[in-house]
């Protein structure tokens, strides 16, 4: 694989097929030794990168924490309403009336205008 200017060449084909527009593509940095002399975090997902931390390494050695917490999709907007909801299933449409969110950025297509109490990828 190599990158020229913004176009990605693969010496094999992908096994399925993805939308650019909900796709990331990340280099995985991989290293024999590492070793971590203070706090390593992800950067945060902006809306086209972050989000994620990865490294593959032989022998991982922590002296600190790895986090990503907080780096990743962002949430959705947060209605008010009663502090539980009545409701058995996750997907509901968004309204005043519950305590939810709209869906937040992630991978699951379609479901731009209804809330829940779970996450969709």
């Amino acid at each position: 694989m190599y990158v020229k200017h913004d176009t990605v060449y693969l010496a094999r084909p992908l096994k399925n097929s993805y939308l650019a527009h909900f796709s990331q593509m990340v280099t995985v940095p991989e290293f024999e030794t590492v070793e971590t002399n203070g706090k390593v975090t992800a950067k945060p997902w902006n809306g086209k990168t972050g989000g994620i931390l990865a490294l593959r390494a032989d022998t991982l050695i922590l002296n600190d924490t790895i986090s990503a917490r907080g780096a990743g999709f962002r949430g959705g907007t947060a209605f008010l309403g009663p502090e539980t909801i009545n409701d058995s299933t996750y997907i509901i449409e968004c309204n005043s009336t519950h305590a939810n969110a709209m869906k937040g950025e992630g991978a699951t297509i379609g479901f731009q205008k209804w809330c829940g109490r779970g996450p969709l990828s």
